[in-house]
């Protein structure tokens, strides 16, 4: 009889301090973070952001950051209206997830950098960069902005190495429109796991649960980076410049990559807009020191063939690299477990470019 009085007891306390966390969150914690959709599907290029959205996001890697966008649905410091006629010198960003500024805040990411630096010059900058994009969808959205109207004088593509196993599997230019050839797949890359659906109902419903559980994990169970860094290169999706196998797998993602820069090309120079490609390590190349990888030698040469401004940001990651101190060197460019630049990995990339064309 006393051992069930105290198990009654547990799961008593236990119920008070649940439903007490789910009260506090509810009426705390809930209300910060609206349900306003801010990732969307679009018509003519895919995907796209919400125009006039301000809200918080949430990981459980990084914590809080904030997202902006303005009326033309592109990430900004704040909610604005951009007219579609310039007013001065005008640049245009595009991307994927490093180019949005995924995790971070906009003070944070290279855009919001340029942005500041730029706008004491009259020259403005706006980040068309998204989650998921490739040079499929980087043409396709330039050319859905020039037809309604829109006016700038340079572009910035910023290609990431995943932009290839992107073009090679999942998107294809259809109708003048993008579609996704392995829905499978894309949804496979989107969805959360079980693990993050769990984070984001603990988050979610009983905040203090959450928080308590995730400073266990990082005491106990966190993963080191070493092991990061081996699992990170299994992944076709980024190993493909060092693996002979995964890289003939791929060389339809490099083919269908270059006929969509080359008609983004044709395209600028149509418009009189100056076309700059930007390349940069991902963190299993620069954890390799892939400074003269396939990815580079073949944007190179495509830069070269269609006298094309080419950036190559290889030279200034990797300048100190060294063997020895490669793990300190990530953690100082690289969120925390992530391929993401954090805020000193995205100020090297708008050093250099304010540096090297301004």
């Amino acid at each position: 009889m006393i051992k069930r009085y105290k198990v009654f007891i547990i799961i008593l306390i236990s119920t008070s301090v649940f439903l007490l966390d789910f009260i506090f969150t509810k009426l705390a914690i809930k209300p910060i973070f609206d349900k306003t959709i801010l990732r969307v599907k679009h018509d003519v290029y895919h995907h796209s952001l919400l125009p006039n959205i301000d809200k918080i996001e949430f990981s459980s890697k990084v914590g809080y950051w904030r997202i902006i966008t303005n009326s033309l649905g592109f990430r900004d410091k704040e909610n604005r209206n951009i007219s579609l006629n310039k007013n001065n010198y005008r640049i245009v960003l595009i991307g994927d997830s490093v180019t949005e500024g995924v995790l971070l805040d906009w003070r944070d990411t290279f855009p919001g950098m340029l942005e500041e630096n730029l706008s004491k010059k009259d020259i403005q900058v706006l980040n068309a960069g998204v989650t998921s994009y490739s040079p499929s969808i980087y043409y396709s959205k330039i050319k859905y902005y020039l037809n309604k109207g829109f006016e700038f004088d340079e572009l910035f593509v910023f290609i990431d190495v995943s932009d290839i196993e992107d073009e090679a599997i999942i998107y294809r230019i259809k109708n003048s429109k993008i579609i996704s050839i392995d829905q499978k797949l894309e949804q496979n890359i989107k969805n959360k796991n079980f693990k993050a659906n769990l984070i984001n109902f603990l988050h979610q419903n009983l905040n203090l649960t959450f928080h308590i559980l995730k400073k266990i994990e990082d005491l106990f169970f966190d993963q080191n980076l070493e092991d990061f860094l081996i699992n990170l290169n299994k992944s076709k999706r980024y190993n493909y410049t060092h693996n002979n196998i995964s890289l003939k797998e791929y060389q339809l993602g490099f083919d269908n990559s270059f006929l969509s820069m080359s008609k983004l090309n044709d395209l600028c120079k149509k418009n009189n807009i100056k076309l700059n490609v930007v390349i940069y390590p991902s963190l299993l190349q620069f954890y390799k020191n892939e400074i003269s990888s396939i990815y580079v030698k073949n944007w190179t040469k495509f830069s070269e063939k269609n006298s094309i401004n080419l950036i190559n940001l290889f030279p200034i990651f990797l300048e100190e690299y060294d063997k020895k101190d490669i793990l300190k060197i990530i953690k100082k460019y690289f969120l925390h477990l992530d391929v993401h630049f954090n805020k000193e990995g995205n100020k090297l990339i708008s050093d250099y470019i304010l540096k090297s064309n301004f």
